[in-house]
């Protein structure tokens, strides 16, 4: 991706100019203020969070770079992309007839964090259709209906006419957890009758398991692989 494009937004509403930054070349003093920014807004992926997307660029797969909205020299929002190659599949029911390469940008962390104005998704999407000859579809995942983002999506017509929408799939519920604290005040949320239940099932597991158990905690990027192995192998038998 381009190294600091820059727009600058002549307009009366808002006084934004807007940063494309590739994610290996963001500069501390931005990076501050983008950690800064996080801590005074609620996040709900962990694709926002600037460490999630360094080791993410680290295994050497992926481009990813940053929008950056700033109001002067505040930040007033970002959101992540991701250029991918990836399939598109043909299919007549469950039988594959055919699939085309295709070039994807993603807006990744349910389209970012930006203010719920008009002008900065107009600033955002502009440039994106301005970018169009690098990418063949421009990817959303995991919207919430109910935000400025896909409202702005849905009635805004400069994206109606710079780009063709497809839904794959009707919007469905999606859940988040956010695991913290100790297993034992994990434990500590439940009746003492609830406990007794969960401890008599781990006693019952380990009886009928075909050997010693042992279980194991992965923490570490290092460790999603081999975590991804055994778990494709107990899904084949489950």
């Amino acid at each position: 991706m381009e190294v600091g494009t820059t727009l600058e937004m002549m307009r009366e509403t808002a006084a934004y100019r807007l940063e494309l930054v590739p994610m290996d070349q963001v500069s501390p003093d931005l990076l501050n203020k983008w950690r800064a920014f996080l801590e005074d807004h609620s996040q709900g992926s962990p694709m926002l969070d600037p460490i999630w997307l360094q080791e993410h660029i680290a295994t050497g797969n992926s481009q990813i770079s940053v929008y950056f909205l700033l109001r002067g020299d505040s930040l007033a929002g970002f959101v992540p992309v991701l250029l991918s190659d990836s399939q598109v599949k043909c299919q007549l029911g469950e039988i594959g007839v055919r699939s085309f390469p295709v070039r994807r940008m993603t807006l990744l962390g349910s389209g970012g964090l930006f203010p719920e104005d008009n002008s900065a998704y107009e600033m955002l999407f502009r440039h994106l259709s301005a970018q169009k000859e690098r990418f063949d579809a421009l990817y959303l995942d995991n919207v919430p209906t109910d935000s400025f983002l896909w409202k702005f999506l849905e009635t805004n017509p400069q994206v109606h006419k710079a780009l063709t929408r497809y839904v794959p799939e009707r919007p469905a519920a999606r859940l988040l957890l956010h695991l913290e604290g100790s297993f034992e005040s994990y434990m500590a949320r439940f009746s003492s009758k609830h406990r007794q239940t969960l401890r008599r099932k781990v006693r019952k597991f380990q009886d009928l398991a075909p050997g010693e158990t042992l279980p194991v905690c992965f923490t570490r990027p290092d460790q999603v692989e081999a975590f991804i192995e055994q778990a494709v192998e107990i899904s084949r038998k489950t």
